[in-house]
């Protein structure tokens, strides 16, 4: 990650990126994936994690440290193995990254994604 400037928007796969910003967080415009962040702490950078501002909630609480839940859900709709999560710890509403693929949406690498090899009698 040579040559990322404080401000700068990071994705793994495709470097430095403008972010799509139509979701709960920033993300790759090319995967879709979140996007890191890259902010100075002290004397170095740094690597932040975007989270959502707000919950989806009726009164729209904001997600502030202290007020919201991180957690992370494993999944197999999608090959990063799992979701990011962010719970109102004032309301419950609850946000995920990136959203839920139904099994038989694509992509799906998951169980089932190929069911020649179940048997039909």
């Amino acid at each position: 990650m040579s040559g990322v400037r404080a401000g700068q928007w990071w994705c793994n796969t495709h470097g430095a990126v403008t972010p799509h910003r139509g979701g709960v967080v920033p993300a790759c415009p090319a995967c879709g994936i979140a996007v890191l962040q890259a902010v100075n702490d002290g004397a170095k950078l740094v690597y932040r994690e975007p989270a959502p501002e707000r919950c989806a909630g009726i009164e729209k609480h904001p997600l502030r440290p202290g007020r919201v839940l991180l957690g992370w859900t494993a999944c197999l709709c999608n090959p990063n193995g799992g979701h990011r999560s962010w719970q109102c710890a004032e309301c419950d509403d609850v946000q995920i990254w990136p959203p839920h693929s139904i099994v038989d949406d694509k992509p799906y690498f998951g169980p089932g994604h190929n069911d020649a090899w179940r048997s039909t009698g």
